[in-house]
């Protein structure tokens, strides 16, 4: 059987991905204990992957590389002299990087695409069964090689100055209970109504008391302004005010976490907490489900126009919004109550 000995990781973005790479970064490891395992990636989520103990080294390219940084990486990458490149991302950046890179034995993981094509586009369900989650279609491109499903989750290795910050932070705070919320989700079509948070978030500290902590990124700065005035001091605002591993670092100090179909639900997943989900236009075929996680996931099951695309969209294309729309706040709060 082929033993390699140096191993080159390909997945470039974006957070939920890398994310969901951890599972497949520690079963290689195990199974390929004495291995060189190294990680390509792009430069804005490099910090996902930095601390990974199962990792020797980290390399990132800019989101969108020049042709001479580009080569100059290929000749970085060469002079490590890979046996073995494993491509997880498969676009024409990533066959670049392995079709130059000499006496590299290559394998990429099946992303499912005829399937997904006809799931999308005519609502017909040749996914094989029972679904396969992402992380668990990563370990196909290397299954010939021994490398077995370990049963576990998925995995962020966050390193202590990033709580600092945090933790000065909530050491101010006097409530026993601290719910997550993030109501982005990449594309609009992901994310449930600010307004319906808003409410959930005000039931959430009228029935437990709860500080409801508010993530995202500057691009959902309008969603979250929008909760939080509608909360006033119930509410804490970190929207854009910390790096990716801080907000992981007060993601993991909440007791709930109620999430779009996002990036922060699989680092909430990763981090072993309770998770509510709430999935529009995507649907568990797709394999982006919280992995082996505790998470309830709340959708709307009698359209059948669900999944309307594979990572949402910037509008509805039917134009009514029902799989997010018909999402009542009573449904995520029953959801949350269970997990409570």
């Amino acid at each position: 059987m082929f033993n390699p000995k140096r191993i080159l990781i390909v997945r470039f973005g974006a957070i939920g991905d890398l994310v969901l790479t951890s599972h497949f970064v520690r079963v290689l490891r195990k199974r390929f204990p004495e291995a060189q395992i190294d990680f390509l990636v792009k430069s804005r989520f490099k910090t996902l992957v930095l601390y990974n103990p199962n990792l020797n080294q980290i390399f990132s390219l800019s989101e969108t590389p020049k042709w001479q940084d580009f080569l100059c990486m290929v000749k970085t990458l060469n002079a490590q002299q890979y046996d073995l490149v494993i491509d997880l991302q498969k676009n024409l950046k990533s066959y670049l990087i392995s079709f130059f890179l000499r006496n590299a034995n290559v394998r990429r993981y099946l992303k499912q695409a005829i399937p997904r094509f006809f799931l999308v586009n005519f609502k017909k369900n040749f996914y094989p069964q029972p679904v396969q989650p992402v992380p668990l279609r990563y370990l196909q491109a290397v299954a010939d090689l021994g490398v077995k499903d370990d049963g576990g989750s998925v995995e962020l290795y966050i390193p202590p100055i990033s709580f600092e910050k945090v933790d000065r932070l909530l050491a101010t705070e006097s409530c026993s209970l601290l719910i997550g919320v993030a109501p982005g989700g990449g594309r609009w079509t992901k994310c449930w109504p600010a307004e319906k948070f808003a409410q959930l978030c005000a039931l959430l500290h009228q029935r437990y008391s709860a500080r409801i902590l508010l993530f995202g990124s500057s691009k959902d700065k309008e969603a979250v302004q929008k909760i939080e005035y509608q909360l006033s001091s119930a509410a804490l605002n970190l929207c854009g005010k910390f790096s990716l591993l801080e907000t992981a670092a007060a993601i993991s100090r909440c007791d709930l976490i109620v999430t779009n179909d996002s990036g922060l639900m699989h680092i909430a997943a990763a981090l072993k907490r309770k998770i509510v989900a709430i999935f529009g236009p995507t649907v568990k075929e797709l394999g982006f489900f919280p992995f082996r996680a505790q998470a309830i996931v709340v959708e709307n099951n009698t359209l059948n126009c669900r999944p309307c695309s594979f990572h949402g969209t910037n509008k509805c294309p039917r134009g009514h919004f029902k799989c997010m729309e018909e999402i009542s706040v009573d449904e995520v709060l029953t959801a949350c109550q269970k997990l409570l």
